[in-house]
């Protein structure tokens, strides 16, 4: 065998050789990469529609998580977040789940709370103060509570604030109130606190069932439906035991086809003597 053959053939299973071990690395590395990959985390759907007491098993479902190295790890799937809530109840709902080798892979998928509403406040009293009364010393927001669907009293985060009282009578002022749950959603109202004199003692005093209402625009409502007593010095009468004809309420600012806050000023007659209250309503389209 010539000498250059024999060279020819060295170097052929050399490269040989060098092809090989580079061959066997590489497949070494998919091995040792397919052992050190993430986790993956699939979820059957990308939105998922929940009521609002769900449990976490309910926010979980349809979620599955698997591992080159550990296998099925659905187990050990949790939620790692939840974004902030729209008014329409929908949001971001984030899962995590870590391997073995404390390798974490996440994903999120579109959350629909779909009885969520936004909070809500409840009056305990109409805002009208008289002048003297011991009511009027007291703090605005002792007469007003918030409950979340989610997280129920959450009255300790009301807030209040006096607003622009321009066009208004100097007895009267604007307050508005704001509350916001822990996932961001912020609500608020806006309210007329007025200050009279005392009136005559025949002067009819009216009691409702509910200084606040939420209606929807289709709903039927009538605020007469609410005005739970009537006092004159101290007798009290029920609606129809006074005459439902001497108790009337204005609605000439009050469209229930257009959501929004509306006051609503009730009156009842005692000859020529007038008392008044007032109901909130809230028209809600959500």
């Amino acid at each position: 065998m010539s000498k250059a053959r024999e060279k020819r053939i060295i170097l052929a299973i050399v490269a040989l050789v060098v092809v090989t071990m580079g061959f066997l690395a590489y497949l070494l590395h998919l091995r040792i990469s397919s052992r050190n990959a993430a986790p993956v985390i699939v979820c059957a759907t990308d939105e998922i529609s929940v009521s609002v007491g769900a449990t976490d098993a309910d926010l979980l479902a349809g979620v599955s998580a698997m591992d080159a190295e550990d296998g099925d790890i659905t187990h050990k799937v949790v939620i790692e977040s939840i974004s902030a809530i729209a008014k329409n109840g929908r949001c971001t709902i984030t899962y995590a789940v870590s391997d073995s080798d404390n390798q974490v892979s996440s994903v999120s998928r579109t959350l629909n709370f779909f009885d969520y509403h936004s909070p809500k406040f409840q009056f305990s009293a109409d805002f009208i103060f008289i002048s003297g009364d011991s009511k009027m010393n007291k703090d605005l927001t002792s007469f007003i509570k918030a409950y979340d669907c989610f997280e129920g009293d959450i009255s300790s985060r009301i807030s209040m604030s006096i607003i622009d009282t321009e066009g208004l009578s100097s007895s009267t002022k604007q307050i508005e109130f704001r509350v916001s749950n822990n996932y961001g959603d912020v609500s608020s109202i806006v309210v007329d606190v007025v200050n009279r004199d005392k009136p005559p003692q025949e002067t009819p005093n009216i009691e409702l069932t509910e200084y606040l209402v939420y209606v929807k625009p289709e709903s039927i409502f009538d605020p007469l439906d609410y005005v739970d007593s009537i006092t004159i010095v101290k007798d009290s009468y029920s609606p129809s035991e006074y005459g439902v004809d001497k108790i009337y309420a204005d609605l000439s600012d009050f469209d229930q086809s257009t959501p929004g806050t509306y006051r609503i000023p009730i009156y009842c007659e005692n000859g020529d003597h007038i008392g008044s209250t007032a109901l909130y309503v809230v028209v809600d389209d959500q």
